[in-house]
């Protein structure tokens, strides 16, 4: 659970932050490449800046196999902050059913909830999406491991890594046409095929003027 982030307005109010919540899950993938700064993309997901910085509190990636291989590989996958962001992935589908959702402070006599709309994101059907246009950065997170043959007694390969802030301070923060590329890491080969799942909560903040 993230914890709610408060703030005092210009007038002394105890405000609450408007919330974030990202749910992406790919379609069976499969025959995905490895990673490079145009191919093997499952996820991408753009601020735009148009309503703030978003602190990231909270970021989340498991993968489910459908098909486990052939014969034994590696798997993975690598989260990656980017910046320029300027255009966002096609293919796939947008991230309608991981709608962002907004958990701002309203009126008491009239609530709203005003919807966040700077933020975008895509996720990959069967296959990768078409990179959009960005410039790489840091790494956030990396989840990996070995998938066994298929065999009617092996289970399916799962696995995955969660990454929390203890306190309020943010893993990360995404600025004006930054987000984060979720990619493959190794080839997937051998007829292995699965879901991948990607999870991201934060909180959007006024983007600070010097």
């Amino acid at each position: 659970m993230v914890l709610p982030l408060t703030r005092l307005n210009d007038v002394g109010k105890l405000k609450r932050a408007a919330f974030y919540s990202l749910r992406a899950r790919t379609g069976a993938i499969t025959a995905v490449a490895a990673a490079t700064a145009s191919a093997g993309h499952l996820i991408g997901m753009r601020n735009t800046g148009a309503q703030g910085e978003l602190h990231v509190m909270r970021m989340a990636m498991r993968f489910l196999a459908t098909v486990d291989p052939s014969s034994e590989q590696a798997v993975g996958f690598q989260a990656h902050k980017v910046t320029a962001f300027s255009a966002l992935h096609t293919g796939g589908t947008g991230a309608a059913n991981q709608v962002p959702v907004s958990r701002a402070e309203a009126g008491a006599s009239a609530p709203t909830y005003p919807a966040i709309t700077a933020i975008t994101a895509r996720v990959a059907g069967t296959d990768a999406l078409t990179a959009g246009t960005q410039t790489f950065a840091e790494a956030l997170g990396f989840i990996d491991d070995f998938a066994l043959a298929d065999a009617a007694t092996v289970k399916h390969t799962r696995f995955g890594y969660e990454w929390k802030s203890p306190d309020k301070h943010p893993l990360f923060i995404l600025g004006t046409n930054e987000g984060v590329v979720v990619r493959n890491s190794v080839l997937m080969a051998n007829g292995i095929a699965g879901h991948l799942i990607f999870e991201l909560d934060g909180w959007l903040r006024d983007t600070p003027t010097a």
